[in-house]
């Protein structure tokens, strides 16, 4: 999200290979975790449009590739429909434009999320999910792993 200044991210669990292990962390411990050279893109979406796009990426099945892991943003689903949607802990408002970071392979409808390539405010940022991972690492070691608990989606049944 730094690197490109964004709001949120959002990353498909498939993309995700592996864990970093407690101790020094290596560029061969990064790419174990996103081998796959993905780039890094950034949409500048309305509230309107990141509501649709989230409405379809927070319902993705939870034990698949395409399950969705979220940065900077809390939701609540019930029953598969959105419900509520909060950006950096204030309420998404329809008419805002919000920055969503996401990998070049999601982008691109990867794991049957809504492609983002076509949209005017879609910009390849030039750097590798691993490189930003590495330069993430760099900039805020030492890491505290319980500073990065899950959030994102809490997922409610039917009343």
């Amino acid at each position: 999200m730094e690197m490109v200044d964004a709001d949120m991210a959002v990353v498909s669990a498939g993309g995700i290979r592996a864990s970093i292990q407690k101790g020094e962390i290596t560029y061969r411990d990064i790419l174990s975790v996103q081998p796959f050279g993905n780039g890094i893109a950034y949409v500048d979406l309305s509230g309107k449009e990141l509501k649709e796009y989230l409405s379809n990426v927070a319902a993705k099945t939870i034990n698949s590739g395409g399950f969705a892991h979220f940065a900077g943003v809390g939701m609540t689903m019930r029953d598969g429909t959105l419900e509520s949607v909060a950006i950096g802990g204030k309420p998404l408002k329809d008419s805002q434009t919000y920055r969503l970071a996401v990998n070049s392979f999601s982008a691109a409808g990867g794991d049957n999320y809504p492609v983002l390539t076509s949209h005017r405010g879609y910009v390849e940022s030039g750097f590798t999910d691993a490189s930003a991972l590495r330069e993430y690492i760099r900039k805020h070691s030492p890491i505290n792993v319980s500073d990065y608990k899950p959030d994102g989606v809490m997922r409610l049944p039917a009343d």
